[in-house]
Parts: structure tokens; sequence; C-alpha cells
């Protein structure tokens, strides 16, 4: 029995093989490219093992040793033995690496080829094939999602940046970079609106109107005409706003006690639109019109 350490990198492993004295026998660096390890396993076969002789290999686990097990395993390897060494040396080289793996085979090989337990080493089970594509699966969609989101926030960034308008929608309470933007360009030319209530009214958010004849008016619920997003994220900016702005929040008790909750959530979000309008046709962040507002009323 051989006992071969080695020590894997993704362009090259580094090996050192002992015999059964525990005298090393060889010791060198192959290449990962496919001709140049399989040229070394092929000549580890033939010119190192007898007839029925096989040899038993430890490395350390790492990201990229699948393929290394599997081929192990189709040149006679007997047993493959993965480890995560609990603590890590301060001076470390391949060379060393390699040497103290096959030492540490060789010292252990009673216990190790036996599945038992040796003190200071963790043994890891070689997970099965369907078990190895379902952990390549799940890193590959932990890895997609962060890529989506750095990429959604650059996105972010960079537009908001290149509209003023998205930056002065971002001093409303619970709006970010994403609903400024999606909610500065479902506004386009503010001009367009002559009136507050213009943007409410394009945005759905003013009640429908029903009259005929000599009927009174009567007015319905909301139109819900326009964008659906627009609405959709008003209804979420409301929960912040009535949280931080204390005047919206008892002008919205007010209105929830004369005509219940959902009328009065609608209502905050109207009023949104209306200081979303004043905002963008005065150039004024959120805290500045609310306080001009304010000035006004006394």
């Amino acid at each position: 029995m051989l006992y071969l350490g080695i020590d894997q990198h993704a362009r090259q492993i580094t090996i050192s093989l002992r015999n059964e004295d525990g005298d090393v026998i060889q010791a060198r660096q192959v290449s990962t490219r496919p001709e140049k390890i399989n040229d070394f396993f092929q000549r580890l076969t033939r010119e190192r093992l007898r007839d029925g002789e096989s040899f038993v290999a430890v490395l350390e686990v790492g990201g990229f040793g699948d393929w290394l097990i599997d081929m192990l395993n189709d040149y006679r390897c007997h047993k493959v033995i993965l480890i995560q060494p609990d603590q890590r040396k301060k001076q470390k080289t391949d060379r060393r690496d390699a040497a103290a793996l096959s030492e540490l085979l060789w010292v252990n090989r009673g216990r190790l080829l036996h599945g038992k337990p040796v003190r200071g080493l963790r043994q890891v089970d070689i997970a099965s094939k369907v078990d190895q594509q379902d952990r390549r699966l799940t890193v590959l969609r932990r890895d997609a999602r962060r890529e989506r989101t750095r990429i959604i926030n650059k996105i972010k960034d960079e537009r908001c940046a290149s509209s003023k308008e998205a930056v002065l929608l971002t001093s409303m309470p619970g709006v970010g970079r994403f609903t400024a933007v999606a909610l500065a360009c479902r506004v386009g030319r503010v001009e367009r609106f002559p009136r507050s209530h213009s943007l409410a009214n394009f945005w759905g958010l003013t009640p429908g109107c029903r009259n005929s004849g000599d009927n009174n008016k009567r007015l319905g619920s909301i139109t819900k005409a326009g964008s659906s997003m627009a609405r959709w994220l008003l209804a979420q900016v409301a929960y912040q706003a009535l949280r931080q702005d204390k005047r919206l929040r008892e002008w919205f008790k007010r209105i929830k006690r004369r005509r219940g909750a959902s009328i009065a959530r609608v209502a905050v979000m109207r009023k949104l639109a209306t200081i979303i309008w004043h905002m963008l046709s005065q150039g004024k962040t959120y805290g500045e019109c609310r306080q001009l507002s304010t000035d006004q009323q006394k």
C-alpha cells in the first residue's frame, strides 16, 4: 500500500508519496491540465504500483476537489480520505503541506482506513453524485442572487443619481432609490399637471363620479386609472410616512375615525401624490414642502 498526500490548487497539485515504511519516494508538482494530471496518474499506476497493489490518498477539503476525487477512483485508489484540519500552520508551503498530509496519512493509516476518528483531525464525508450536484446548484443560486443584487443596486445608484427628480423624491419617508426612480419616471414632465390633485387623478387615486340627469352628485370608489405600480408604491410609502410624519399621522387618524381605515389609507396615498407634485414643481424636498405648508396655515 502506498500513501499519497495531495495539496490541491486550481492550477496545480503538489504530491508527496510514501511507501509502506513511511519513506517519501516521490515529491513533485503536477499541472491540473487534463493531459498532464492523467499522465502522472498513469505513470503512478504503471511504475509505482505492483500487481494487485493500490494506494490511499488524502487531501484537504476545498471548493474544487470533486473532479480529482473521481479521477483518483479511476486509478486504483483504494480509498480517498477528505479532511479538514482544525488548525492552520503559520509557515505554509505547498510542498510542506503535501508532505505533512502524507505523513499524517501514514502515521494514522490504521484508524483512517477504518474510518475511525483521529484527534485534531476532522474527516469529511465524501458526498454522493446527487449531493454534489445539489451543492453546486445551491452555490450557483447564491452567487447568482448576490450578483443580481449587486447589479440592481448599481443600476439604482446610477439611474437615481442621473435624475434630479428622483433625488428629490428620496427625501420622502420610506422612499429608497428604486421607489424614487419608479415614481419619478411615472410622473414625467410635472408641468403637464396644472394642479396638485391632477397627479393624484392621473394615478387613479381620486373617487369616480356617477352623475345622470338631475341626480345629486355621487362619488364612488377611486378610479384606479393610470399606473398600478405608482399606486402600489404609494401604498408602501404611506406606512413609513405615517410613522415618521406626525402631522400626517394625526390627519390620518381623524379621517379613520369618520370613514374607516381603508378610506383613510387611500386619502394618505392621495395626499402623498399631491406632495410629490409640489416637490417636483418647486424643486423642494419633502421636509421643505411640509414646513412651507405649516407656515401657510399659521
